[in-house]
Parts: C-alpha cells; structure tokens; sequence
C-alpha cells in the first residue's frame, strides 16, 4: 500500500478490530475516491470470517461473536492498476 499507511488496532481485540486508512499528501485528493480495498478477517482454517470493500473509508470488525484465539487480517489492494498489493497481519482476539 505505497499511498497509505495502515493502522490494526487494538490487537488483541476484545470487541471491535479497527483498520484505519492515512494518506499521504500526494495521494490525499484521490485516494477515497478512488481506492477499492478489500479487508477480510481469516481464521486459522482460513475460512473468511468477516469481509469488506473500503474506499479507503476507516473499517470496523466486530469481534465480540468471535472466540478467543489468533485470526489473520488479510487487506488486499484492488484499485484498478495497482490489483494485487497486499499484506496480512495476526490478530489476536481475547475477550477479557
């Protein structure tokens, strides 16, 4: 993600996973609307848990339904041109 960076927090998660999209100031006028990025929460049997397109729009998992564990956060890059780009991160969901 070469325009933006990306924050996961809190990890662990006990309720809600946020993922926020920052741009930088050459891609600040583009970069809502124009972006298509897709954002899944993967278990460890990589079943796709939960799954949305952003537009660079701040993202929101629920994870209260979720058991305690370690899941994978997988935000893949769909912007037309630039398909592809993408990068996984743990995540660990503990409800205490």
């Amino acid at each position: 993600m070469k325009d933006a960076s990306v924050s996961i927090y809190p990890n662990p998660a006990s309720h809600v996973l946020n993922v926020d999209f920052v741009e930088n100031e050459t891609a600040a006028q583009t970069f809502v609307s124009s972006r298509q990025i897709e954002v899944v929460l993967y278990d460890i049997y990589g079943r796709a848990l939960r799954r949305t397109v952003s537009k660079g729009e701040s993202v929101r998992f629920d994870t209260s339904g979720l058991g305690e564990g370690l899941y994978f956060l997988h935000v893949i890059d769909k912007t037309p041109g630039k398909e592809g780009r993408s990068f996984k991160r743990q995540i660990q969901v503990n409800h205490q």
